[in-house]
């Protein structure tokens, strides 16, 4: 983008405005079906062509009573420091993968609506 080579930062908007894009590509071009880990791949592939700045399965620990743990939890991309990709490779975002974001969220981390699913079409209803 222009911006990034006139020295000019670039918003959580224009991050997020660049990841969409992008995942759309990635979907549009391999299809529903596969693991979340191909589509990730492929994903950061994309958005470095865009010369975004981005890091893959970043450690998010939990604080607790004044500590913190690493229990595992990891961002799946985080794009110029500003925006959280998680990719859900599901027919359907169930309570705990919302529950993942609200901890994102009270993290301070700024998560970037809308969430993209790379989902398999839903099966024809039979009569």
């Amino acid at each position: 983008m222009e911006q990034q080579a006139a020295g000019l930062s670039r918003t959580a908007r224009d991050v997020s405005h660049a990841v969409v894009t992008a995942a759309l590509k990635v979907h549009s071009a391999l299809g529903p079906g596969l693991l979340e880990n191909a589509y990730e791949a492929c994903l950061m592939h994309e958005l470095h062509k865009t010369s975004l700045k981005v890091s893959s399965q970043i450690a998010l620990p939990l604080e607790y009573d004044g500590i913190k743990l690493d229990i595992g939890y990891r961002l799946d991309l985080v794009a110029e420091d500003l925006v959280i990709v998680e990719i859900k490779a599901v027919e359907a975002i169930t309570n705990i993968q919302q529950a993942t974001g609200t901890l994102i969220h009270e993290a301070e981390w700024q998560v970037v609506r809308p969430d993209y699913q790379f989902q398999r079409p839903a099966p024809p209803r039979r009569y």
